[in-house]
């Protein structure tokens, strides 16, 4: 009501003015505008999942329109601008009387009775503001007003001017840290020759230098030095001095060192990419990377054994990340040092619970206080370079108790296959458990057998996108245990498929994903299941859906080149399942929203589906119909001799326009009396 309110001020009038009656809407409002402005920044983090961008991106639109940049406020003023004033200004007069007197006062008090002053039209006078002249030196053609507040209370004031200098100060801190933010998230594109960070390394490495008390919210002053030190670690490294790596260094250390050995649910699964820990975990792995002088090296091998032995999870997942994307190309022989002992971790910490729990309760540790310990002795290990046995990745169960929460971070290590067997030995056992967890009966699950929704979906994501990094003999025979299950856990195998198809619009490794598809597609059509697709049972569209590229991330219709070439095996999929309203439907979705090139013949692979069945049912879904006709509307009054000098295509777009009015559909009927008629010449 709110959104709708400050986008439509002069529609929601008097309904509009009374959410001014409450304080606290007000006050949360202001609230949701930071942290939609906020989410604009963080969306699709390079920890999010594939399909999470779908939803990132709504909400990123979403929060970029308009409307959404104004506030509770903004509507009180264009309220009363536009002949709303004596409701809202009633509303402003009842505030101020239940305030209590000056004296008395808190300075809540005083920032709300500020915050009144703000939207009273009356209190406000207009102030003419300089607009840029035209290109070509002409003064501007029109005149641009503000409305500043007028008559502020003495007290208001002096709460004002006392605020100032700190108001100041923060603004300044704020600038840097947002910056930071968004050169880190790659929110922002800096020209070649951008001199713009050194700038602000040279206001992170001041800001650094005042005392920063050991609070518990972490104060503005520290976080931004330290995201301002990681932002240009990564993207600068190479342009710094001795002296400022060494202080980017050591940024990122105190980053990191700041609650690494705290413990308790909250802190394990805190989620929180503006705490500066979070990018000095990517950057270490980075900075190993390069040529480092006998000084730096030790420091940064200690940070990434902080990172990597952290207490908060997503601390260790960025470490991961950054092991598995930059140290594995830079240095494949620490990446696999590092990698093992990460493995010995959990091994060890999966142990230890093991045999934490033959014990009493009451003697039982817990895996907070195990994993405490084990963090020590591994991070240790790290820092000095210490042995790792090479038996750990032969030991290593993924059905572990706690390995099984720990996947997700050892999948993120070993990214890409190479050469090594290393990484395969990984992802062998990796799918080998997922398979496992699918065939787990979801009713009868233990407890101790359960894996989290959010971690088996990153498990997916990781498995599926690894499939296509191999050689297509290796891929295929690394996919065989997930397509031995098409046929009995169909809807966990298509979000297999549909990671795969993510992988590739990234990827575009051409004939190597077709193999796979195709490999998918084969075992589809010998699925047991599909003679029950006249079961109202849902769940038998998921696989069809995710082979047909469905569902679609977008309401546009685009075209997509991985397609170029391999269309017409679609199509051939299409004719090879039984004809039925469900495979139509999605294959009809599959050519409305990204199949447009495989248009006009495939209009005769429908005829053929449409023809091996009873028209009616197979085109009882409006879904299929609006699309249908949408598809033939393009090219029976838009190209109309491309279909009619093809007799076959012809013969196809008669008989799906026939089908079509036996439906019911008033459009195809239509058409079809205007197809019929003779070309003209």
């Amino acid at each position: 009501m709110a959104s709708a309110a400050t986008e439509h001020p002069k529609h929601a009038g008097k309904t509009g003015a009374s959410l001014l009656s409450c304080r606290e809407f007000v006050t949360l409002d202001k609230e949701r505008l930071i942290a939609e402005q906020q989410a604009i920044v963080l969306s699709s983090s390079f920890l999010s999942r594939s399909d999470q961008k779908v939803y990132d991106d709504e909400r990123k639109a979403s929060n970029a329109l308009p409307h959404r940049k104004a506030e509770l406020e903004t509507m009180a003023i264009n309220l009363q601008l536009g002949g709303f004033a004596e409701p809202v200004q009633k509303i402003i007069d009842e505030h101020k009387r239940k305030l209590p007197e000056v004296s008395k006062q808190t300075v809540a008090d005083r920032q709300w009775r500020l915050a009144l002053h703000r939207i009273d039209l009356r209190g406000l006078a207009p102030k003419e503001i300089e607009l840029e002249g035209t290109a070509n030196g002409e003064a501007p053609s029109k005149q641009a007003f503000i409305l500043e507040p007028q008559g502020i209370e003495e007290d208001i004031q002096e709460m004002l001017d006392e605020g100032a200098p700190a108001q100041q100060r923060f603004n300044e801190d704020m600038g840097l840290f947002n910056w930071a933010v968004q050169k880190f998230h790659r929110k922002v594109v800096e020209e070649s020759g951008d001199k713009t960070w050194e700038k602000m390394l040279a206001r992170a490495k001041a800001l650094a230098e005042e005392k920063v008390e050991d609070d518990e919210q972490l104060p503005l002053s520290f976080q931004a030095p330290r995201y301002a030190a990681a932002a240009i670690v990564r993207d600068h490294w190479d342009d710094l001095t001795p002296d400022d790596r060494k202080w980017c260094l050591e940024m990122l250390i105190e980053s990191l060192q700041r609650g690494m050995d705290e413990s308790g649910d909250y802190v394990f699964m805190a989620k929180n990419m503006l705490d500066p820990s979070r990018p000095a975990a990517f950057c270490m792995p980075i900075i190993l990377g390069k040529v480092l002088s006998a000084d730096l090296k030790p420091v940064a091998m200690k940070g990434l054994a902080i990172a990597l032995t952290h207490s908060t999870k997503e601390v260790i997942a960025c470490a991961a990340q950054g092991v598995g994307v930059h140290l594995w190309q830079n240095d494949p022989g620490l990446a696999e040092y590092i990698t093992s002992a990460m493995v010995q971790r959990t091994n060890d910490i999966d142990r230890l619970l093991k045999e934490d729990d033959k014990l009493d309760y009451v003697k039982r540790r817990g895996f907070f206080s195990i994993t405490s310990e084990v963090n020590v002795k591994v991070r240790k290990l790290i820092e000095e370079s210490g042995d790792v046995s090479s038996e750990e990745i032969a030991k290593l169960k993924m059905l572990g108790r706690h390995t099984r929460y720990d996947v997700d971070v050892l999948l993120a290590l070993v990214q890409d296959p190479g050469e090594e067997s290393f990484p395969r030995l990984i992802y062998a056992k990796s799918i080998d458990a997922l398979v496992h967890w699918w065939n787990l009966d979801k009713r009868t699950r233990r407890e101790s057998e359960r894996v989290p929704h959010e971690q088996l979906l990153t498990i997916v994501e990781r498995t599926a996108s690894y499939a296509l990094l191999l050689p297509t003999a290796d891929g295929l025979k690394f996919c065989e245990p997930v397509l031995e299950l098409v046929d009995k856990n169909f809807q966990d195998v298509a979000k297999f498929v549909q990671y795969i198809i993510n992988a590739e619009d990234q990827l575009r490794t051409g004939a190597h994903f077709w193999a796979l598809w195709q490999a998918f597609a084969d075992q589809l059509k010998s699925a047991k299941w599909l003679t029950k697709l006249d079961s109202d049972y849902p769940g038998y569209d998921s696989l069809i859906t995710a082979v047909f590229f469905g569902p679609a991330a977008t309401s546009k219709r685009f075209h997509w080149p991985p397609l170029d070439g391999h269309a017409k095996d679609v199509d051939e999929l299409a004719l090879a399942l039984p004809a039925h309203h469900r495979v139509l439907d999605e294959y009809v979705m599959f050519l409305y929203c990204m199949g447009e090139k495989s248009l006009p013949d495939a209009f005769v692979t429908l005829t053929g589906i449409v023809g091996r069945g009873d028209a009616k049912l197979l085109l009882s879904q409006s879904n299929t119909v609006f699309c249908l006709d949408r598809m033939l509307q393009q090219y029976v009054y838009g190209l109309p001799r491309m279909l009619k000098e093809k007799p076959a295509l012809r013969e196809a777009v008669l008989k799906l326009l026939d089908a079509l009015v036996e439906a019911g559909s008033s459009a195809a009927y239509r058409m079809r009396d205007d197809f019929v008629t003779p070309l003209a010449g």
